[in-house]
């Protein structure tokens, strides 16, 4: 019995499962282990892809990971020559496949738990001027009763008339098995080739769905009645001239900015990049507004300077160092952020309708309190009619030390006219 007990063959019996349990510790830890490191693998993807950086990145980005000694990525490469490799662009791809399919597959599940579906469209160019559509379904959870909005798909398209867009979406729709009866919603931008009853997407959508309402983006809609009212009235469209012109003036020439700053800088003024303005993007204008109103006394300093070798900027500063287009800047710097303050509600994800006609009238209350010059804070109209004075010897208008050309315009009857046409916009819209 003793002579049994010391043998290598009990001992070995003995132990042996204990050995089965720290083997299946060690089996279990390193799953473990490789898991953390593609779950970090993961997060590293899910991250590049969320700030649009591209997976060509991501090799570096885990190579600069290890040079941190940040712990667990080690079993990311595996064996000497690597074998099991999961650093490389194919791998993040891979990855990347993963998570679209997941996520799809949540998406699907909440489309089909809800009894009806919205259709957001909206079609525009890609910088290789390629048409695209955009689509996003708006979803109610029959669990919590809320309703959220989810991305769909960014497709490109060949055939832009209402046939050819009312195809596209159906297909989207059938891609992921839905009926056409379950759609009662589309949001467009108001383009004709939408909102068309007949031969547009809505009426080709409404024939097979005869509950279909559609919705103009309200958005949209209030920057249309922002910019309609300006185009309405010849100093606010040669405002908006101006305004582009000098952003091309400058974007042309890289020398030309670079001076600007110096000028800007020299004069202890915020060192500033103007932005294009587009037509029909007025909520979007104040960005570029805000550069030039900062900036104003540094441009026309630098336009002046310019002027005599430079036939461009001395057309440019023939325009803007005028009483009217210093007065349209600062009532615009008052006007915008009235009107975008609504279009920020409009925007919101759960829009109350009560909200929305609070704001509304708010708004239009706004407005009209500051055409009547009602308003409880100090505008920067005030500020014009502080910073641009009369000389009395010359008779001329200067702002700080730039002599102005006095256009003999009614600016106060135009910013009455101007407010009078927005609020009638909106009204009517």
């Amino acid at each position: 019995m003793y002579r049994h007990e010391a043998s290598d063959d009990h001992k070995n019996c003995s132990q042996e499962q204990s050995l089965k349990q720290n083997m299946a510790h060690a089996i279990r830890k390193s799953y473990e282990a490789q898991d953390n490191a593609i779950i970090k693998a993961l997060k590293v993807v899910y991250w590049l892809a969320s700030e649009n950086i591209p997976l060509s990145k991501y090799e570096s980005f885990l190579t600069i990971c290890k040079q941190l000694d940040i712990p667990g990525m080690e079993p990311l490469s595996i064996g000497g020559s690597n074998r099991v490799n999961y650093c490389s662009y194919y791998a993040a791809n891979e990855l990347l496949n993963a998570l679209c399919t997941t996520i799809d597959e949540d998406i699907n599940s909440l489309i089909a738990k809800s009894s009806y579906i919205s259709v957001l469209c909206d079609e525009s160019t890609d910088i290789s001027n390629t048409a695209r559509m955009t689509i996003y379904f708006r979803l109610i959870n029959p669990e919590t009763g809320t309703v959220k909005s989810v991305f769909i798909n960014d497709i490109e398209y060949e055939d832009g008339t209402g046939e050819g867009l009312c195809g596209e979406i159906i297909k989207v729709l059938e891609s992921r098995n839905i009926n056409t009866g379950k759609v009662v919603g589309l949001g467009t931008d108001g383009a004709s080739v939408m909102t068309g009853k007949d031969k547009g997407v809505y009426g080709r959508l409404k024939a097979l769905n005869p509950h279909l309402i559609i919705i103009h983006c309200l958005a949209h809609r209030l920057a249309l009645c922002t910019s309609q009212a300006a185009t309405g009235l010849k100093p606010l469209k040669n405002y908006q001239e101006w305004m582009c012109s000098l952003f091309y003036y400058f974007k042309r020439s890289a020398q030309r900015e670079k001076q600007l700053h110096k000028v800007q800088s020299l004069l202890d003024h915020p060192t500033l990049k103007y932005r294009e303005v587009h037509s029909v993007r007025w909520m979007s204008f104040y960005e570029s507004l805000e550069p030039v109103f900062r900036t104003l006394d540094p441009l026309l300093t630098y336009l002046h300077s310019r002027g005599l070798k430079d036939p461009t900027a001395k057309g440019l500063l023939k325009s803007l160092a005028t009483t009217q287009f210093l007065y349209i800047t600062h009532m615009m710097m008052d006007v915008i952020p009235i009107v975008s303050k609504l279009c920020l509600t409009f925007q919101s994800e759960q829009l109350d309708v009560a909200k929305a006609k609070v704001s509304l009238n708010l708004c239009i209350t706004d407005l009209e309190a500051y055409k009547n010059e009602q308003v409880l804070y100090k505008t920067h109209v005030e500020e014009y009619f502080e910073t641009v004075v009369q000389n009395e010897q010359d008779g001329h208008y200067y702002f700080k030390e730039h002599r102005l050309l006095n256009t003999n315009a009614n600016l106060k009857a135009l910013r009455s006219s101007f407010i009078n046409k927005l609020i009638e916009n909106i009204k009517n819209r």
